[in-house]
């Protein structure tokens, strides 16, 4: 276990730099396939981070603790993100609903899975 005093400040940077990172590049006009493709590997990979400065601020038996909630966020970001083909990022706000098409565009928005 590390000082939190130590750790915490180096995280906070990466974490604000990954927040910006995430918001320039998948509100850009890159293509949406390849949003698609680097969006699962993102979300993973932040929850990873977040998993291990917890694991190395706090005890073993703490950070076990919060382990499922990192995968239950990661895993709610990935369910409700999408990615429409005009380009825009789609968040469903209600978790007990799918979201079948864009609110900005009207197209249905898994179509692209069903083509694959």
């Amino acid at each position: 276990m590390l000082e939190p005093k130590t750790v915490f400040p180096v995280f906070f940077v990466i974490w604000i730099a990954l927040g910006i990172l995430g918001l320039v590049y998948f509100n850009s006009d890159k293509s949406v396939a390849e949003k698609r493709r680097y969006f699962p590997r993102f979300v993973i990979g932040a929850g990873a981070l977040f998993a291990l400065v917890v694991f190395l601020m706090v005890p073993w038996g703490a950070g076990l603790l919060f382990a499922p909630f990192v995968v239950l966020v990661t895993w709610m970001n990935l369910r409700m993100t999408r990615f429409c083909d005009c380009g825009r990022v789609v968040v469903n706000q209600t978790w007990w609903r799918k979201m079948i098409y864009c609110p900005f565009c009207g197209k249905k928005l898994d179509e692209w899975v069903e083509k694959n």
